[in-house]
């Protein structure tokens, strides 16, 4: 047997082994994008088949004040529903779960033994100080590119940039700079800005993967003045069923409410 027919059998393990899968790819290459009406139908093509998603995943962020370094398993079902279980990696102990219907969350953080609730944004704000009010809370831990064509009449500036293509968007409360991969339509970074031109916070985004058709990043970070949220994820499974369970939080009896809104 020559060389070449040896390698091609391993190919599935090699690719296990360095931590991809055998229906992962890397992210082809596109045509020029002329403008922002075809760079937001090139973006939207990308996860529009997007129904459901388990995705597992190291973690980085403060929760309660605590800086936490974790693993976390996130399971996810278009359009409006995402669960998540977040695990301290050297103590193997849960710190924190949520579910939430998007635009409300509950949270159960075991350490403490409380129980939140409220509006998305608004309740993990509180819980990890990272505001996701400019991104979209969903968009932002699921790695989702925050444009559509509502963006379109707000663009002010659409030009490339090197081997990026640049665009700002004017949006009533703050600027967007998003900068965008020349080549995939892939989105390396979205900036918010003040009025005024402060930067407010900053989301970056890389190792891009097509699996099943849907485009995403592998590694996510989200950065806010002193505060962050990092995500690397190991695994992610797309468009497989889900059951219910998935979705459902266990609260002990015993539990102390704290946060509570309707």
């Amino acid at each position: 047997m020559s060389r070449m027919g040896l390698v091609r059998p391993l190919l599935p393990l090699l690719l296990s082994l360095f931590g991809c899968s055998a229906h992962s790819l890397r992210v082809p290459e596109i045509g020029p994008i002329p403008n922002i009406s075809t760079l937001v139908q090139v973006v939207k093509s990308r996860t529009d088949s997007l129904r459901d998603m388990r995705v597992s995943a190291l973690v980085h962020l403060r929760i309660d004040n605590v800086k936490q370094k974790g693993s976390m398993v996130l399971f996810y079902r278009s359009p409006n529903r995402m669960k998540l279980d977040i695990n301290d990696t050297l103590m193997g102990i849960g710190v924190m779960s949520a579910k939430s219907n998007r635009d409300s969350i509950q949270v159960y953080l075991p350490r403490e033994n409380r129980f939140l609730a409220g509006q998305t944004e608004e309740t993990l704000y509180a819980i990890t100080g990272v505001d996701l009010v400019p991104f979209d809370a969903y968009s932002a831990i699921l790695g989702l590119p925050n444009l559509s064509d509502l963006d379109i009449s707000r663009v002010t500036e659409f030009e490339t940039r090197g081997d990026s293509l640049f665009v700002e968007v004017i949006a009533p409360l703050w600027t967007r700079h998003l900068l965008f991969d020349r080549l995939t339509a892939t989105l390396l970074a979205e900036r918010i800005l003040s009025p005024g031109g402060l930067l407010l916070t900053q989301r970056l985004m890389s190792d891009y993967k097509t699996m099943s058709g849907v485009v995403l990043p592998g590694r996510i970070k989200i950065l806010q003045n002193d505060a962050r949220i990092e995500l690397r994820v190991t695994e992610r499974v797309i468009n497989a069923k889900i059951s219910e369970s998935r979705f459902e939080m266990k609260v002990p009896s015993d539990v102390i409410p704290l946060g509570l809104s309707n």
